[in-house]
């Protein structure tokens, strides 16, 4: 729905929930969770955040990424079935895209396991799932 959101960073938020950044724009301000490697490069300004809208059941909620691929991958990675967007925005946290697309054309699910929250069956599951697509 939103490709894109261009506006003046007005707060950054990191808690144990996640990393968060508000842009204005146009007087509304929208919230997006990010990743903490994005958290610790974005200064005050203005900045352009790539962004995917997640609708569920219970909640509406906006991704952000500073780069446009970080956002296509994270759109990869949540189509494999168990892969949510917490654990998506942890492995673009812990991996560069590159690394990540690396991984899965190698087959190694043992890399993937270095992020947080990632087990050998979860790893295996997604890169068995993308090799298919």
């Amino acid at each position: 729905m939103y490709d894109y959101i261009k506006g003046i960073l007005t707060a950054k938020t990191n808690t144990v929930k996640g990393s968060f950044v508000t842009v204005e724009t146009c007087g509304i301000g929208y919230l997006c969770e990010i990743t903490p490697r994005d958290y610790s490069v974005i200064d005050d300004g203005e900045i352009k955040i790539y962004t995917v809208l997640i609708h569920r059941e219970d909640k509406m909620s906006l991704c952000g990424f500073l780069h446009k691929e970080d956002r296509d991958i994270f759109n990869i990675l949540t189509s494999v079935s168990g892969v949510g967007s917490k654990m998506a925005l942890t492995l673009l946290d812990e991996f560069e895209s590159s690394e990540l697309i690396g991984f899965v054309i190698g087959g190694n699910y043992k890399e993937l396991t270095r992020a947080k929250g990632v087990g050998p069956k979860l790893a295996q599951k997604i890169i068995l799932e993308l090799k298919k697509n």
